[in-house]
């Protein structure tokens, strides 16, 4: 494989946030990165400024009386924005989970070698959940079960513009045709 085809492939798993090596000739493409970023801004921060209001609505009486509806919808607000922040970035973990190893032609999901000889297809789906994009790569093997290669999210053009380079870039490496 071309180095320069690696390097871009490297460039794009930085940008989506999923980790990876080189070690010698094998490519080890690995786990979702933990974002800081997104943990303290939109999951801590969020839970600290809730978890303030509800020390307010029990400490200062006259406060509630006055914005008791404002101090609700606040919580429940900072409380549902880190309960959804921390969900999403659960599940995102969760469907990388699984170590991939590109080598010799071949990809080993676990302890499933795929190769152009037991795979029928590399496909990808998008799907929005709150006005934000979600992508998952897939292939398909001989035997019709699905693999998931890994699920990133991004806005809704660059997404469909990376998983497309991402079937192009699966189908050279392991040779596919189809």
């Amino acid at each position: 494989m071309e180095e320069k085809t690696l390097r871009l492939l490297f460039a794009k798993l930085k940008r989506n946030k999923i980790s990876f090596s080189k070690e010698g000739q094998k490519t080890i493409i690995g786990k979702s990165k933990f974002d800081f970023v997104t943990f303290f801004g939109l999951i801590l921060l969020p839970v600290f400024g809730g978890l303030v209001l509800v020390y307010m609505l029990l400490l200062d009486v006259n406060l509630v009386r006055n914005n008791f509806i404002k101090i609700i919808f606040g919580i429940l607000f900072f409380l549902g924005t880190a309960l959804f922040h921390l969900k999403k970035m659960v599940v995102r973990n969760k469907s990388n989970r699984k170590t991939k190893i590109l080598h010799n032609h071949q990809l080993k999901i676990d302890k499933i070698t795929l190769s152009n000889q037991n795979i029928e297809q590399i496909y990808f789906d998008i799907f929005e959940e709150k006005d934000e994009y979600e992508g998952r790569l897939f292939i398909l093997d001989n035997k019709n079960k699905n693999h998931l290669i890994f699920q990133i999210e991004d806005t809704e053009q660059y997404l469909k513009n990376d998983l497309k380079w991402y079937v192009t870039f699966f189908k050279e490496y392991l040779k596919i045709d189809r």
